[in-house]
């Protein structure tokens, strides 16, 4: 488990600072950051939108 928190110390610089290549294109780092808010903000806002679905939808049976 150490190893693993060690090596994403080591990447974290990497991916919250990423160089800007010779070309001035979209540096890899800059794709993998955008992904991975993407990924968690749909994720985030998903389960937000399901969550209220169901309070609204579920109807109780009385």
């Amino acid at each position: 488990m150490m190893h693993v928190l060690v090596a994403l110390a080591d990447a974290a610089p990497k991916l919250t600072a990423p160089e800007v290549p010779v070309g001035g294109g979209i540096s890899p780092q800059g794709i993998i950051l955008d992904a991975v808010v993407f990924i968690l903000g749909v994720l985030i806002l998903g389960g937000l939108l399901v969550y209220i679905g169901k309070r609204i939808f579920a109807a109780e049976k009385d």
